[in-house]
C-alpha cells in the first residue's frame, strides 16, 4: 500500500468507500477543504428559513401591539378634535 493522497480519499471523496459515510447527514459529504458545490443553495435554504421565522416573530408582534396602538391613536385623536371644538364655540 501506498502512502498517496488518491489512496487516503482527499482528492475524490467518491473513490473510497468508507469516506463517504463520515457525515450522518445525507445533504453533507466531506470534500476535504474544499467548498462544498451547493453552498449558495444550502446557505439561501438557511437564510431562506430565519427570515420565515423572523417574519412570523414580527406577525407575532403586530398581532399583539396593534390593537394597542389603534386605541392609543384614537383616543388620541378624539381629545385633540374634542380640545379644538370647545376652543372654537367657546363663548368669548
Amino acid at each position: 500500500m501506498t502512502n498517496l493522497i488518491e489512496d487516503i480519499g482527499f482528492t475524490n471523496p467518491e473513490a473510497k468507500s468508507e469516506w463517504n459515510n463520515v457525515s450522518d447527514m445525507a445533504y453533507e459529504k466531506p470534500y476535504f477543504g474544499q467548498l462544498d458545490p451547493n453552498w449558495r443553495q444550502n446557505a439561501q435554504a438557511v437564510l431562506d428559513e430565519q427570515r420565515k421565522e423572523m417574519e412570523g416573530i414580527e406577525d407575532e408582534a403586530r398581532a399583539k401591539g396593534l390593537p394597542k396602538e389603534i386605541l392609543i391613536l384614537g383616543v388620541g385623536t378624539l381629545l385633540v378634535l374634542t380640545f379644538l371644538i370647545i376652543n372654537k364655540y367657546k363663548k368669548k
